[in-house]
């Protein structure tokens, strides 16, 4: 079976702007690029952005090979983010960053950014199992 194509579009490219719309109505930035690894090969990742509720500037790197994985590494970025290694990074941090906020609202934030990451996987996902679902 050959790749179907719909208006000059890969359907896998249709699935990720659709997962990248989901992302920017959640209030994400979202940019996609290419990185040549050690062999030669080429990586294909998004950098997420976002602010969490006490400003700071929070991100997310995901490699992915198409838009299952994609989804598949918002999760592991999930289950990976740790709120006590968040807060702990930033209150070593002070020595050398202006304006960090007191370890009460770091907790509270690392909270919110854990948040959003879950909400943005859940979301991601229910695009995703929807399209896969409208395609097959």
């Amino acid at each position: 079976m050959g790749t179907i194509v719909y208006a000059g579009l890969k359907v896998v490219d249709i699935v990720m702007r659709k997962l990248i719309s989901v992302a920017e109505n959640l209030g994400w930035k979202v940019e996609l690029g290419e990185q040549e690894d050690g062999n030669g090969c080429i990586k294909k990742f998004a950098e997420l952005e976002k602010y969490s509720p006490a400003g700071e500037d929070f991100f997310l790197t995901v490699f992915y090979e198409d838009a299952s994985d994609f989804v598949h590494k918002v999760w592991e970025q999930y289950e990976a983010f740790d709120v006590d290694e968040h807060v702990e990074m930033w209150i070593l941090a002070r020595k050398r960053v202006e304006g960090v906020p007191k370890a009460s609202v770091l907790v509270k934030d690392a909270e919110e950014i854990e948040k959003m990451i879950e909400e943005l996987y859940d979301a991601l996902n229910k695009k995703y199992q929807f399209m896969k679902t409208i395609m097959e």
